[in-house]
C-alpha cells in the first residue's frame, strides 16, 4: 500500500531496498514507512500524462534490489518499483538474493554480472523453497508494460493468502 500511494501521487521512488523501509515506534509499531526520496522522480506530470519510455539511461538506485530494466538503462517506471519490492521481499524471506556475493573484478562487471544472474533467474528459481505466491508476483511484475498501471490489489492479495494460509 505505501509504494501503490506514492505511485498514486506520480511518483516512483527508483531505489526500493530493505533498508529504505522504517517501522514505526512508540505507539505507531505496526505502520510502514518508506524513506529515501533522494532519486525519487515524477513518473507523471500533475495532469496524468505518463514520462515517454527511453533507453540509455544511467542506472539509479542499488544494484543488488535494482530491476533488470534499470540494469539495462530503460526509463523507470511504475514495473520497476514493484520489480524491486519482490526482490526485497525475496531477501527477507530467505535472506539472501542469488546473485549476493558472487565476487566481481569492478563496478561495471559487478553491474554486468548482477544482470545476467538476474535475466537468468527466472521466477521459478529465484523464488525456489517459497510460497507459489512469490513466483506469481515476478511473473505478473515482469509482465507489466512501461505505463501500465499495476494491479495493486492483486499483488496485495497474493501476500495475503500466505499471511492467511500461515496463520500470521
Amino acid at each position: 500500500t505505501r509504494i501503490e500511494y506514492l505511485h498514486s501521487r506520480g511518483i516512483i521512488h527508483r531505489d526500493v531496498k530493505p533498508g529504505n523501509f522504517v517501522v514505526g515506534d512508540h505507539g505507531n509499531e505496526k505502520k510502514l514507512y518508506i524513506v529515501d526520496f533522494g532519486v525519487s522522480k515524477r513518473y507523471a506530470s500533475r495532469t496524468g500524462e505518463h514520462i515517454r519510455f527511453a533507453k540509455g539511461k544511467c542506472m539509479i538506485g542499488t544494484a543488488r534490489f535494482s530491476s533488470i530494466g534499470n540494469h539495462l538503462g530503460i526509463e523507470q517506471s511504475r514495473r520497476d518499483d514493484l520489480e524491486s519490492l519482490g526482490y526485497s521481499l525475496v531477501y527477507f524471506a530467505k535472506g539472501t538474493l542469488p546473485w549476493i556475493g558472487i565476487p566481481c573484478k569492478s563496478k561495471a562487471d559487478k553491474y554486468s554480472t548482477l544482470l545476467e544472474i538476474k535475466r537468468a533467474s527466472l521466477s521459478a528459481i529465484l523464488c525456489e523453497g517459497l510460497p507459489q505466491e512469490f513466483q506469481q508476483y515476478f511473473d505478473y511484475v515482469r509482465s507489466l508494460e512501461f505505463e501500465q498501471i499495476p494491479d495493486y490489489g492483486f499483488l496485495r492479495k497474493l501476500f495475503r493468502q500466505i499471511m492467511f494460509q500461515n496463520r500470521y
